[in-house]
């Protein structure tokens, strides 16, 4: 298999097990699928762990959070034009996973964030019209999202290339959400939004 990997989309559980996300396909006619890379040994040896395989779907570009301690969610941009996102869930710390399903949620690549009163904050780049930047929450660890109250944190994008966002939240509540975005007539830049999660 040909996989590709980001050295971004990693996590170090509460147990020490090390999960490292990476993408790719089994053959070149395949789509892409997301597995992860378990080592529970410090990185002494490591275990390829599918996670999101579904016949006739892109699964790829996931991202990665321990809701509570040893379970584990992972969300994935899909290639198609719905463009929806996707996650699942394991319950031992990486080693099976289980419920894969369409969070509603629409746009990509994803990213996650636990918020300081327990909500996830999923944020993403949206590049169907109007192109920006939005988020999204869960408060229920991500069983569930928020799809009534999805927050518009930028508009006005002058293409759909843009997103990869990034969020943080400071002592004081504020979040910083960081992205690339990409103004009409074609400059692109670094930028962020600092909000508050209503």
């Amino acid at each position: 298999m040909a996989c590709l990997a980001s050295g971004m989309n990693s996590l170090q559980l509460s147990d020490g097990t090390i999960l490292f996300l990476v993408y790719g396909a089994q053959k070149p006619e395949d789509k892409d699928s997301s597995w992860l890379l378990r080592s529970t040994d410090y990185g002494e040896t490591w275990q390829l762990v599918p996670v999101g395989l579904k016949p006739g779907l892109d699964l790829n570009e996931p991202e990665i959070i321990e809701t509570r301690p040893g379970r584990v969610l992972i969300v994935m941009r899909t290639g198609d034009g719905r463009d929806h996102l996707w996650q699942a869930v394991s319950d031992d710390r990486g080693a099976t996973w289980h419920d894969l399903k369409d969070t509603g949620v629409q746009g990509h690549p994803p990213d996650l964030l636990r918020l300081q009163d327990g909500r996830l904050l999923l944020s993403l780049g949206f590049r169907h019209l109007p192109p920006g930047i939005r988020a999204v929450v869960s408060r229920d660890g991500g069983a569930t999202w928020d799809l009534q109250h999805v927050w518009s944190l930028r508009s006005g994008g002058g293409s759909n290339d843009l997103g990869y966002p990034h969020s943080v939240q400071l002592r004081d509540g504020t979040v910083v959400t960081v992205y690339y975005f990409a103004e009409p007539g074609g400059m692109q830049y670094i930028a962020c939004t600092r909000w508050k999660v209503p």
